[in-house]
């Protein structure tokens, strides 16, 4: 299940369903961890050399999410066991949509890298990012065994991440309640603190 998906669901939701701020803002922080998992499984699956250079970034970025979403699933004293129901969003239509974005992820990181070098490519997964982690993943790890950079790959890994964290919350301030915002917005931008911050140290001690 796409968490991009899953945010932008729960935060408009949440504008007629103030009630379920909470477990909604919670849902969303679970769902950006489990993404966040499900991208180094992948790195781990097609590159195992990209592992070391993801664990502590997107390990902390994963931490930070998951801790946020304990915090909001604990519901405060007096507060109604109401939760969300939602229909299950997978099915043939959406594994065709993926397929179909992995190949036109892999052309368009193919013409980046022969436009202007691997370097394209993490100016790419920003862009890219935005929208999806899963296909931007897969098809720069898939490269890693043919001569791309580890280096480069983790980078466009992370920033694609980073991007994708930087969307969710623009979808709760555009599409959330004002009860979502309150919760889901500080949550995601500790995520980002934490994925930049670890990333940056671990960039200038590797140029250092």
């Amino acid at each position: 299940v796409s968490s991009t998906a899953v945010t932008l669901g729960f935060a408009r939701l949440s504008r007629d369903r103030g009630g379920l701020a909470r477990p909604l803002a919670a849902g969303i922080l679970t769902a950006t961890a489990v993404s966040i998992a499900r991208g180094v499984l992948l790195a781990a699956l097609f590159a195992p050399a990209l592992l070391p250079l993801l664990a502590l970034p997107l390990g902390a970025m994963a931490a930070v999410a998951l801790g946020g979403a304990a915090l909001l699933w604990r519901r405060p004293a007096g507060d109604p066991p109401e939760r969300p129901h939602f229909d299950n969003p997978v099915g043939l239509r959406a594994a065709i949509g993926f397929g179909l974005l992995v190949a036109l992820v892999q052309i368009l990181i193919s013409a980046a890298r022969t436009e202007v070098g691997d370097t394209g490519v993490v100016a790419l997964a920003a862009i890219t990012g935005f929208a999806d982690i899963d296909a931007l993943t897969l098809s720069v790890a898939r490269l890693v065994p043919g001569g791309l950079e580890p280096g480069i790959a983790a980078m466009a890994i992370v920033v694609a991440i980073l991007s994708n964290t930087a969307a969710k919350a623009a979808m709760a301030v555009g599409f959330g309640g004002g009860a979502l915002r309150r919760l889901v917005l500080p949550a995601l931008a500790a995520v980002l603190a934490a994925g930049g911050g670890t990333a940056g140290a671990l960039a200038l001690a590797a140029a250092g």
